[in-house]
């Protein structure tokens, strides 16, 4: 289950990280579409970190 979560939140920070790709100029002035692009890209590692810590717990869950 935390896997799938973790999946659903990399897809969907990728998707708005490809959606609001800033140019020079949004970095250099620091607009709302730049930040939002650095939310979605901490969204994409959430979403790996969770999706690591529930193959780690069903690796462990396996081992003797």
């Amino acid at each position: 289950m935390i896997f799938v979560i973790g999946l659903a939140v990399t897809l969907l920070s990728g998707l708005i990280v490809m959606l609001t790709m800033p140019t020079l100029r949004d970095w250099l002035d620091e607009t709302p579409k730049f930040y939002v692009n650095c939310a979605a890209r901490w969204g994409i590692v959430i979403g790996l970190a969770l999706m690591t810590a529930s193959l780690g717990m069903l690796a462990w869950s396996y081992l003797p």
